[in-house]
């Protein structure tokens, strides 16, 4: 499948582009080449804006370590308690500043009620999993709108530098 890692781009002048990159491995004959699979959560940032941008890029790196763990996204959480057993429906996310946390759908059992924790944690497991599936899609939709938004910006900058060239030779010419 392949690592995430934290990645830094310059789309353009004085702007630098943080998010995530899913890396693979190809090998051919004696050679090895990483492939960038994936991108998403790319966030936008000034050049000079140092504060922001490493913070965007900690809270990345903590993403790929929960990422690495299996503790990224919705999972289930079950903890062996002195008293019984805890399950509960674990939310780790991206958020604006930081890495959230939600914890919801939480139930206690007793020791004795095994069948009844593992029924309640293979529902959370399948609500992790549609929720898993809805938060991925939505990364890769934005990353899709914004690698669009900047193809068509990239293209007006071509058509305003193709149009102030024409009008500089007509106004040499004319």
């Amino acid at each position: 499948m392949g690592a995430w890692h934290v990645y830094a781009d310059e789309p353009a002048p004085g702007v630098v582009e943080i998010g995530l990159e899913r890396v693979s491995e190809r090998r051919r004959w004696l050679r090895r080449n990483d492939v960038v699979a994936e991108r998403v959560f790319g966030r936008w940032f000034a050049i000079r804006d140092r504060v922001a941008s490493g913070s965007y890029r900690a809270t990345l790196g903590q993403a790929v370590e929960h990422l690495e763990q299996g503790t990224f996204g919705s999972y289930v959480d079950v903890d062996t308690l002195t008293d019984g057993v805890r399950v509960r429906l674990v939310r780790r996310t991206i958020g604006p500043r930081h890495l959230e946390v939600d914890i919801a759908r939480e139930r206690l059992f007793d020791p004795d009620d095994v069948a009844g924790s593992a029924a309640h944690a293979e529902e959370l497991r399948a609500v992790a999993e549609d929720e898993n599936e809805a938060y991925w899609a939505a990364a890769h939709d934005a990353t899709a709108r914004a690698s669009d938004r900047l193809a068509e910006a990239r293209q007006r900058a071509h058509d305003a530098a193709e149009l102030s060239r024409i009008l500089r030779s007509q106004g040499e010419s004319g």
